[in-house]
């Protein structure tokens, strides 16, 4: 017959074991915690690297049809890092991708006919870079658009208006915006038909609305 101290230790073992259960449990479950998170951020890497693979892709695809619309044809370029220098009618889709191409056009003209005469009949190139996820749950969250699929819907009626209009979306990180756009300044200053590089850059937290009158100009 077992003693009251043989019960007392082998209750005593019995709590230890449970003691043990639960240190391993709790080990498990943090240790599929610390998994799932490092799965999650795995995933947004690869994202992130696919979105870059096919943002490479899209620009030396936009690369070989410039210089096939080009050749020989002056134009002038406008860079617009759309991360910071936003568009009005944004909430509109591609309607309203539409109307501000027309009226980004007319207004550059405008603007490059008074540099001088040699500039008049030149094509107006615009290329736009930005985060676009990124940006449209910004734009959401500030009740300017009502979902990030509309302003995609934006920008697929901007650059499907103009031939030489496109955009690129450069994924998370501003600085993907800004060696992209230092590649295609250095890319597009080489060539000799361009004649012009304006740059439109403006901190996002300033205003929506800006003057294009405003936009840097480079000289080449």
């Amino acid at each position: 017959m077992a003693q009251p101290t043989d019960v007392d230790g082998l209750c005593w073992r019995v709590e230890q074991c449970k003691a043990d259960d639960k240190k391993r449990q709790d080990l498990l479950e943090e240790l599929l915690s610390q998994l799932k998170v490092a799965t999650e951020e795995l995933r947004k890497v690869i994202r992130d690297l696919e979105v870059e693979a096919t943002a490479r892709r899209g620009l030396q695809q936009q690369n070989k049809e410039l210089a096939s619309k080009l050749t020989g044809k002056l134009y002038v370029l406008i860079i617009i890092d759309a991360d910071g220098y936003l568009f009005q009618r944004m909430n509109e889709g591609e309607r309203g991708g539409r109307y501000i191409a027309d009226k980004l056009v007319a207004t550059v003209t405008q603007l490059v006919e008074g540099l001088g005469k040699d500039l008049e009949q030149c094509d107006v190139v615009v290329e736009t870079y930005a985060n676009t996820e990124g940006l449209g749950q910004a734009l959401v969250a500030r009740g300017q658009v009502r979902c990030v699929e509309e302003l995609r819907a934006f920008y697929t009626g901007f650059v499907c208006r103009q031939r030489m209009f496109g955009h690129v979306d450069v994924g998370r990180g501003k600085e993907n915006a800004d060696q992209r756009i230092r590649e295609r300044v250095s890319f597009h200053t080489g060539i000799w038909q361009c004649k012009q590089v304006f740059l439109a850059r403006v901190a996002m937290a300033r205003t929506t609305q800006r003057s294009w009158a405003n936009m840097s100009r480079l000289e080449k």
